[in-house]
C-alpha cells in the first residue's frame, strides 16, 4: 500500500497517526509524510519567540524541527517532504500580543487563498504517485493550519481515499465539539488496534521531536505522559460511501 500522510506541522502526523505509519512499513507498504507549513520564517513574532524559548531553540528553530521530523519519519520507514509555507505563528496577520495570538490561531479565518494554494500543490502531489490512502487531520481544536490542510486535502483527493486522523493533543479536549459538526451518519470508524511493536515504533518516532516534548511534560514525566496518551487504539474515520465532508472544515 502507498500512503500519503498530510501533516499541518512538523510533528502532527506522527503524533496522531504514527502507529498507522509503522503498520504500513511492517506490512511492506510505503508512506510519505508531507508537512505543509514547514517553511523558514521571515520574522519571529512575539508568540513565536516565546515558543522558541519554551522549546529551547534559537532563530534556526524551523530547521531544527525539520531535522527532528526527518529522524521521526525514518523511525517509521516513511519519507519526509517539507513545503516552504510558513506556520501560522510566523505570519504577518498574527497579532503581536502573545496572549491574543495564542487564541487567534484557533479562531483565524482560513483564508481561501491559502486553501486554494495548498489545493493546487496537493493536486500535483496526487498526480505524482498512485496513492491508495490519504491520511489527513479532522481539524479537532480548530487550529487554522489544520483546517486549511483538511480543506485542501478534501478538494485534492477522491473521498474514498481519505482517512481522517484525530488531531493530537486536541482530540481528548474537543471530541464532542467536532462530532457535533459532522452530520449523523456521515462517518464510520476505522480504528487501528495498536500492538506492542507498533506502539514501540510510534514512541521511538515521537521521542525524535525533542523540542516539542518540552511542551508536553517535564523530561522525567514524558514516558508516563506518552503511555497515558497513546492507548491501544489510533482513531481514524472514513466517509461513508456516497457521502461528502461538511462544506466547512471545523
Amino acid at each position: 500500500m502507498t500512503v500519503l500522510a498530510l501533516s499541518p506541522h512538523l510533528d502532527d502526523a506522527v503524533f496522531s497517526a504514527g502507529a498507522r505509519l509503522a503498520d504500513v512499513q511492517q506490512k511492506g507498504g510505503q508512506s510519505l509524510v508531507l508537512t505543509l507549513f514547514a517553511g523558514d520564517p521571515s520574522r519571529i513574532p512575539p508568540l513565536a519567540g516565546e515558543l522558541h524559548r519554551q522549546w529551547r531553540l534559537d532563530d534556526d528553530a524551523v530547521e531544527t524541527r525539520r531535522r527532528e521530523d526527518r529522524a521521526a519519519c525514518l523511525e517509521l520507514g516513511a519519507r519526509a517532504e517539507h513545503w516552504p509555507l510558513q506556520d501560522a505563528i510566523y505570519r504577518e496577520s498574527l497579532p503581536d500580543d502573545p496572549r491574543i495570538a495564542q487564541t487567534w490561531l484557533f479562531r483565524m479565518f482560513a483564508d481561501p487563498r491559502w486553501v486554494d494554494d495548498c489545493t493546487d500543490r496537493l493536486r500535483r502531489v496526487a498526480e505524482r504517485e498512485s496513492w491508495e490512502q490519504v491520511l489527513l487531520p479532522l481539524g479537532i481544536g480548530g487550529h487554522v493550519d489544520h483546517r486549511i490542510t483538511r480543506a485542501a486535502g478534501e478538494r485534492a483527493f477522491p473521498p474514498e481515499l481519505l482517512l481522517y486522523y484525530e488531531d493530537y493533543p486536541y482530540r481528548r479536549r474537543h471530541r464532542k465539539r467536532w462530532r457535533a459538526l459532522w452530520p449523523p451518519g456521515r462517518l464510520r470508524s476505522a480504528h487501528l488496534t495498536v500492538t506492542e511493536p507498533l506502539l514501540a515504533a510510534k514512541c521511538r518516532a515521537v521521542r525524535c521531536y525533542r523540542s516539542q516534548l518540552r511542551s508536553l511534560a517535564p523530561a522525567d514525566a514524558i514516558d508516563a505522559k506518552l503511555e497515558r496518551d497513546f492507548d491501544r487504539f489510533e482513531r481514524f474515520w472514513r466517509l461513508r460511501p456516497g457521502r461528502r465532508p461538511p462544506a466547512r472544515a471545523n
